[in-house]
């Protein structure tokens, strides 16, 4: 039986608020949003070749309507597929989910 004043210390650690700290969570969090997640697939095995065209479209620049058009798609399917495409990405905006394409090969 363990001694009463050193219950659930075993393999603790007490961390105290410091300057360090702060740096070092700061640090971990822009990490974490830059961050990509690991998996089996690369992100090019699960994305369609319409989809790598939408991607190439975006971040050329095109409009929902003009992405539409060349890929002969309802404009409400274009809007669907790059919420998809954002949502995949962990983009908030096409731009971000241009960077992120690219940081990832899809362009």
């Amino acid at each position: 039986m363990p001694e009463p004043d050193r219950t659930g210390l075993d393999g603790s650690l007490v961390v105290h608020a410091s300057g360090l700290l702060n740096a070092l969570s700061g640090l971990f969090e822009t990490l974490w949003t830059l961050a990509m997640p690991v998996s089996a697939e690369t992100e090019q095995d699960q994305l369609s070749d319409r989809d790598r065209s939408i991607i190439m479209l975006m971040a050329a620049g095109a409009t929902d309507e003009a992405i539409a058009r060349r890929l002969h798609l309802s404009r409400r399917t274009v809007v669907r597929r790059i919420a998809a495409l954002l949502d995949q990405l962990g983009a908030t905006t096409r731009f971000q989910a241009g960077v992120q394409a690219a940081k990832r090969g899809l362009l």
